[in-house]
């Protein structure tokens, strides 16, 4: 088999397809450029893509640049959880323990406020499920009355969050709380032993290359007119970061790549995992999650998101008010940063983009987490055996099918991956003898083209001996949905907001 597979190798690159190493893919985002600067997406000042970490498209709108400083809003919320994530990797933190142990600066037996309070668990905390009287998207955040601002307004802003009144137990349903995720603050000053900032500069931002953040609060005014004075000197892990857009990709390509930059582990594959698992939706939250699709996990949104060609891939985001995401797809291996002035505008925005302009330009990269046996249900007893060869860019490919006449055949299939399609050189072997080592000859006799348009479901394409067909494939075995994004197909999110791809938080 070593002899046939050189030769098969050798011969691959010439098909009935014509040349492939001419070949190279492109995606047209000129459309989304044009609504962008039409205003028709919002007031949209920064979008990058990146396809498995080379920048595809990448524009600054509205006097912005690469260097201007975004303010991140409640994208803030998701460098919390990557900060506890961090703690979490160095044993400085258990994800069960309970705020009382974690926090012993307050006195929890002698403040009966406390004391209601003190086995809500770091769980509990990064996931939403509180159980504290907290409603902040009932008002606008501009508004004195909103929660946010009464929490601001407090002396010490941790212990305003922590004696809230409780509404229901401690994880028994989802309520967004920027005060419970600024108490994240609290956390890494006593267990990373830094304030939040410099624990980030030091454990995230310095490893990430990223060496420009500021922290202010929001003003109309912009930069320059914000709060930047905190309690204890810790900037808010629920809103007020600010940074670059291309160093929001850095964040972003962080988790895509599973906790990893540049060779360099900087919080674990599994609390990626836990972090893009979806502890709220319709059946426990039903006040928050309404239509099926999306949910919560730690302190990041999940949503499908269905594009023109029927696709449905489920994405990780950072969502901040006024619409600033970090938006992570890992079946298409994207990441997509985009930041808005959109405090007043409630149109069409990046969830109409992924749907209209964005997602039907990909295919699902062809790697091995295709490798494994497909058929087509109708044609049972045929199918094929794949098997990519990554170091080679290559797809191997075993054929079990019938002659005319119903007799059984099989042929090789190989050639190399170009555009996320397999273009291979069909062979038929001969000649050899049941366990005997006589010569086998191995003879082109067609053609076939494999890609593959969700993790399930695949075409095979074929000129073979004359006749051309396809095959719709079904997956038999393996599986290829991300284990980054766990079990997230069941979860859900708000109705109207599913309708635009979006989800109603600030």
């Amino acid at each position: 088999m070593k002899t046939a597979s050189r030769l098969i190798r050798s011969l691959c690159v010439l098909t009935l397809f014509g040349s492939l190493c001419s070949q190279s893919w492109a995606a047209d985002f000129s459309e989304l450029d044009q609504r962008i600067r039409a205003g028709e997406l919002g007031s949209i000042k920064t979008f990058i893509i990146a396809r498995d970490g080379e920048v595809v498209f990448e524009r600054y709108y509205r006097s912005n640049t690469a260097q201007t400083l975004q303010l991140l809003n409640s994208v803030t919320k998701s460098i919390g959880a990557t900060l506890l994530g961090i703690l979490h990797r160095q044993g400085a933190l258990g994800i069960d323990e309970p705020v009382s142990s974690v926090l012993p600066r307050y006195n929890w037996n002698g403040d009966a406020a406390l004391a209601a309070n003190r086995q809500l668990t770091m769980r509990q905390i990064l996931q939403q499920r509180h159980g504290l009287v907290w409603d902040e998207w009932a008002t606008d955040y501009r508004d004195p009355s909103n929660p946010v601002n009464a929490m601001i307004a407090a002396p010490d802003w941790y212990y305003y969050v922590l004696t809230r009144p409780r509404a229901t137990e401690a994880g028994s349903r989802y309520d967004y709380s920027t005060g419970i995720s600024t108490v994240m603050s609290a956390v890494v000053r006593e267990r990373g032993g830094l304030t939040p900032q410099n624990y980030a500069r030091q454990e995230l931002f310095q490893p990430l290359g990223i060496t420009r953040v500021h922290y202010e609060g929001y003003t109309a005014q912009g930069m320059g007119n914000g709060m930047t004075v905190w309690p204890f000197g810790d900037a808010p892990l629920g809103f007020a970061w600010w940074m670059t857009a291309p160093d929001m990709l850095k964040l972003g390509e962080l988790y895509r790549n599973g906790g990893v930059h540049h060779g360099r582990r900087i919080i674990d594959r599994e609390w990626i995992q836990a972090a893009w698992t979806a502890y709220s939706n319709a059946d426990n939250s039903p006040q928050t999650f309404t239509t099926p699709g999306a949910g919560y996990g730690y302190q990041w949104w999940l949503l499908p998101f269905t594009d023109q060609r029927g696709r449905t891939f489920m994405a990780a985001y950072a969502n901040g008010w006024g619409r600033q995401f970090i938006m992570v797809v890992p079946d298409l291996d994207l990441t997509i940063v985009s930041t808005a002035d959109d405090y007043d505008y409630s149109g069409d925005g990046i969830g109409f983009a992924m749907r209209n302009l964005i997602l039907q330009q990909f295919e699902m990269r062809l790697d091995r987490r295709f490798n494994g046996s497909w058929f087509q249900p109708d044609l049972n007893g045929q199918g094929v055996n794949l098997e990519v060869l990554e170091g080679s860019n290559e797809a191997l490919l075993y054929w079990y099918t019938y002659d005319e006449a119903g007799n059984r055949r099989w042929f090789i299939a190989q050639g190399p991956i170009v555009n996320d399609r397999a273009q291979l050189q069909i062979y038929q072997t001969s000649g050899g003898r049941f366990l005997q080592p006589d010569p086998v000859s191995v003879d082109p006799v067609g053609s076939a083209e494999l890609s593959f348009s969700t993790c399930n479901q695949g075409l095979f394409s074929f000129e073979l001996e004359g006749q051309s067909g396809q095959m719709q494939l079904t997956r038999i075995t393996g599986e290829c949905g991300s284990d980054l994004l766990g079990e997230v197909d069941s979860v859900s999110a708000g109705a109207e907001a599913a309708k635009r791809g979006e989800v109603l938080v600030p």
